[in-house]
């Protein structure tokens, strides 16, 4: 049996008890032969000594020669088999089986068919035949006895498919494509001719498909073995390279010590010298105070490879504590070891001597470190890599391979980020069988695999990379998942702090797992004068106390590294644990930060509880969202009923499909009211449709249909439908208005006090036409308002042992009842309405009456009132000032129409009058509403859902911001993220 195989010499042990441990535990001779070597090394020195190669002499053992000190037997080659050749010589085995029974020894030896050697007669099963080499591989063939023939050939195969290369690939792929010219001349002739020729044309093409397919399949085989010879020489260069990873120094110069390995030197040369600022440098107090006693960090500005150590207070140089030379000159040597601290004669040492910093820098041992510093940064021109073809080879490929991997983890970043955008799962199910293979992130790297020739080879090579890595784990999707949402909360937080002013929103809800979620917002103006309302934090709350809220709140922000100090206003809901003014959240921020904090209510939830009030108000508005929410129920819960319903529906123009009632949004319900008022005439017919269905029918189905269509020809239902139509609507789009994150207070107090007006407008005007309406529409259904009424409420006379006189007792009219209704619903809400926006009108008053259209010049108390709402003390006299010259700017520019033009004309003169955009950004960043935060909770259903409840914390974190801030995911350079990602460990 031989063994064709290839490696190097140091491998040879490790190859034999892989592929031959039977002959080791057998105890059979394997012997060893160099590629490309000649059958008869003998023969072949005596040819190159004719020819003059003295070289070949030297490299080829001679028999009865010594080498290593042992004697080479002429006609056996004894002592050969024992020989260990050098580095540089290569070898190739052959494996030579013993027959036990026989004793005889059966051999089949092949030449290597690059070497060209003799292949007559089988070679003795102890000869070992050297030859020096520059090649470090082996050459591998594989044969056995019983088919010498086969093996040739197949050896002769291997050999020309060794001899391939990528440019005989791209030669067959460019005759290939001259195939597919002809397609396309066929193509153009059958299209051109009147009358082609069929059977030629189908010839044609059986005869070019059989070539192409035969020529593809060829260039693909090819293409296969010059890409695992590639593999399998990259896999040899990783192996034949191994990293040698050192402890990493410590940065400041007076704990690093000596630098012994070049490691540690890249890592410092990396980070950079040590150059701390600190804001008050400790004093020396060998020196007189009068003089320079302290370190300066000016001094790096003229030096930049000064360093200053904070354990020792010395300072160091930073190029001579990397090359530190053995210099006998103390003051030097000082600069690298010790430091030095000497602070009054850095700069000077009298008149017409250096200091100790020009001296140094100017000396000839930092000229030596400083030169052997640029030497070693510039890793291109080390005289070892200028000679060593090979290490040069591999630091070129090392450095191809860094690119392409860094290539395939962008690629990987960029999936996470967007699955994190859209708020998709990563994951799969939870069966142990196919929970790695099964989810959206591992399918997308899968996909972009397929499509993507980077991404192919990252998963292909997987096992040829240290450890097999391929992040694709979770943990690794956690750890990019947290350095994307660092990221995007490092950008916010940066926002907030240039703003110098800030506005705090929270809100609590629960998550699918029972947790209580808290999620911060911020109110904040950026650079451009644009409003921006960010999510800033998301996490879990143990307690509802207004304290814990309040310190959870604070931390939030601590963490984020925002001043507190610019916290201007704070914004939350109605819930009493909150709102409180002595032990809600709001009073406890005060006693917290120890000064007054302005809290606005969400404008948008006072909104939500007035109309709910005004709907209890009336019974007559309960019963109408009743039918509304049974008429949803009965139609969705059958596709029968369903597609009935929309059936009739289509033949409706402008007809809305049916809403259902939110519990909690109130406001929404104007979507629900105006679809059943578009849909009326088409749900009626689908009710008579499923009344006159015949038999068998559902006996409740029809009780059911035959009460909801009883109850819709109610002349109560007609009227309420159609005067709380109009009211909800107007309710709704006041609410939408608020939620706008662009609105500013005072504008947003200016639309809600337009609604009012609006609203009692309808009181004082519209009520009776609408119940006019409505009676015309309620005999168009068939109703007799007159008679339907007095039905339903007809005067309860009182018994005549309480009243004698019961005939006189009067009633309401119809007018006259549906009027008091709807004045109940429309005067509980305006009233609501007014008492509710008056706490905020007190807090923002100094605002609207300084900063207000149409602009008038303020009082000065008027302006000291605005200047206190400052977070930061503002000189109310120059604010005044300002003022006065804003107006003049106003009248100049016509601005007359909102208080967001006269912002954006502050903004543009926020260098010559600051003040004054400070006071409009002040105005700016007041919140009205905590949507942000429901915006949150929309997002935290589709994150963390009930598929999703083990999710930890700070991954929920850090992908409902990725999800919630969509512009800003966007915008992730990720270049940044793989330069962070790659300073952690194990990369």
């Amino acid at each position: 049996m031989v063994c064709h195989q290839q490696f190097d010499d140091d491998y040879r042990k490790v190859h034999n008890q892989k592929q031959h441990a039977d002959l080791i535990r057998g105890k059979k001779f394997i012997g060893y032969r160099v590629a490309n070597a000649p059958k008869n090394p003998f023969e072949a020195a005596k040819k190159k000594s004719k020819l003059g190669a003295s070289s070949a002499n030297q490299d080829t053992p001679k028999t009865g020669s010594t080498v290593d000190g042992k004697k080479i037997d002429e006609e056996n080659g004894d002592g050969l088999e024992n020989y260990t050749l050098p580095p540089e010589c290569s070898q190739t085995i052959d494996v030579v089986e013993e027959n036990p029974r026989s004793g005889d020894t059966d051999d089949v030896v092949e030449e290597n068919p690059r070497s060209g050697g003799d292949t007559d007669g089988p070679m003795e099963a102890d000869d070992v035949l050297i030859e020096c080499n520059t090649e470090t591989v082996m050459t591998a063939e594989c044969g056995t006895n019983d088919n010498k023939g086969e093996e040739s050939e197949k050896g002769n195969t291997e050999g020309a498919n060794d001899d391939l290369d990528w440019l005989d690939c791209a030669g067959q792929l460019s005759h290939l494509a001259a195939d597919f010219k002809v397609v396309q001349t066929l193509l153009d002739g059958v299209r051109g001719e009147s009358c082609p020729l069929v059977e030629t044309f189908l010839t044609n093409v059986k005869e070019i498909t059989s070539q192409i397919t035969e020529k593809s399949q060829s260039l693909h085989d090819n293409a296969e073995i010059v890409l695992n010879n590639f593999k399998e020489k990259k896999k040899m260069v990783d192996d034949a390279c191994p990293e040698v990873v050192h402890k990493f120094p410590p940065h400041d110069p007076g704990e690093r010590g000596e630098i012994k390995h070049d490691s540690e030197r890249k890592y410092l040369v990396n980070i950079g010298p040590h150059q701390p600022k600190l804001r008050k440098f400790p004093q020396n107090k060998d020196i007189p105070a009068k003089k320079q006693c302290r370190f300066s960090s000016t001094w790096y500005m003229s030096y930049p490879h000064l360093e200053y150590s904070i354990k020792e207070d010395a300072a160091y140089c930073y190029v001579c504590s990397l090359f530190s030379s053995d210099t006998s000159d103390a003051s030097d040597k000082a600069w690298s070891t010790c430091g030095v601290r000497q602070w009054h004669k850095m700069m000077s040492r009298g008149a017409g001597k250096k200091g100790k910093l020009a001296e140094h820098f100017e000396s000839t041992n930092h000229k030596n470190a400083l030169r052997d510093f640029i030497h070693f940064c510039n890793e291109s021109a080390h005289i070892d890599i200028l000679l060593d073809k090979d290490r040069r080879a591999n630091l070129i490929q090392s450095k191809h391979d860094q690119m392409m991997n860094r290539e395939a983890v962008t690629i990987i970043m960029d999936i996470e980020r967007t699955l994190a955008r859209q708020g998709l799962p990563f994951r799969g199910t939870t069966d142990a069988d196919n929970k790695e293979t099964d989810g959206n992130f591992y399918q997308l790297v899968q996909l972009v695999a397929r499509h993507n020739a980077v991404m192919k080879r990252w998963l292909d090579e997987k096992r040829m990379r240290p450890y097999q890595v391929t992040y694709l784990s979770p943990h690794s999707q956690n750890e990019i998942i947290t350095l994307l949402g660092k990221h995007v909360r490092k950008q916010i937080s940066t926002e907030a702090q240039m703003s110098q002013m800030y506005a705090v929103m929270a809100d609590t809800t629960p998550d699918a797992s029972n947790k209580d979620r808290l999620a911060v917002a911020l109110r904040y103006v950026n650079e451009s004068g644009v409003v921006k309302e960010r999510l800033l934090e998301v996490k879990e709350t143990l307690d509802k106390t207004g304290a814990v809220h309040a310190a959870d709140i604070i931390k939030s922000l601590e963490d984020n590294d925002l001043d507190t100090t610019q916290l201007a206003f704070q914004s939350y809901d109605f819930a009493s644990n909150v709102s409180g003014k002595h032990k809600g959240a709001q009073a406890e921020i005060e006693k917290e930060l120890e000064r007054s904090v302005p809290y606005i209510p969400c404008q948008a939830h006072r909104t939500n509880t007035v109309v709910e009030h005004a709907c209890d108000s009336s019974t007559m508005v309960q019963e109408l969202f009743n039918i509304l929410q049974e008429l949803y129920v009965f139609f969705s819960g059958s596709t029968k009923r369903h597609n009935l319903l929309t059936t009739r529906m289509k033949e409706i123009e402008d007809a809305l499909n049916l809403r259902n009632l939110s519990k909690t949004r109130w406001t929404a319900r104007a979507e629900a009211i105006q679809s059943v008022w578009r849909s009326y005439d088409a749900i009626i017919a689908a009710l008579e449709d499923i009344m006159s269905s015949p038999p068998p029918s559902d006996k409740k189905t029809l009780a059911v249909a035959s009460g909801l269509y009883r109850r819709m020809h109610n002349l109560d239902f007609v009227v309420a439908i159609m005067v709380m139509k109009n009211i909800m609507m107007k309710t709704m789009k006041l609410t939408e208005e608020l939620q706008n994150d662009e609105l500013n207070i005072v504008d947003a107090l200016g639309i809600t006090k337009a609604t009012i007006q609006s609203l009692e407008r309808v009181a004082a005007e519209e009520v009776d036409a609408q119940i006019e309406a409505a009676c015309s529409f309620a005999e168009k259904l068939g109703i007799d308002p007159k008679h339907d009424f007095e039905r339903l409420h007809r005067v309860r006379r009182p018994s005549r042992r309480i009243d004698d006189h019961q005939d006189t007792a009067s009633g309401l009219t119809l007018h006259q009842f549906y009027r008091k209704e709807c004045r109940c619903v429309l005067d509980t809400l305006i009233t609501q309405l007014k008492d509710k926006m008056q706490p905020t009108l007190d807090i923002i008053k100094p605002l609207e009456q300084v900063l207000g259209i149409p602009f008038k010049l303020p009082k000065p108390e008027e302006v000291a009132c605005l200047a206190a709402l400052f977070p930061c003390e503002v000189n109310a006299d120059v604010l005044t000032v300002e003022l006065e010259l804003f107006k003049g700017l106003l009248e100049n520019a016509a601005v007359t129409n909102s208080v967001s033009e006269a912002a954006r004309l502050a903004h543009q003169h926020r260098r010559t009058l600051p003040l004054t955009w400070k006071a409009y950004q002040l105005l700016l960043t007041a919140p009205i509403t905590v949507a942000k935060d429901e915006r949150t909770f929309s997002h935290l259903k589709f994150v963390k859902s009930v598929y999703r409840s083990t999710m930890g914390d700070r991954r929920l974190d850090h992908l409902l911001l990725l999800n919630c801030e969509k512009d800003l995911t966007d915008g992730i350079d990720l270049a940044d993220i793989m330069e962070l990602w790659a300073l952690k460990p194990r990369r």
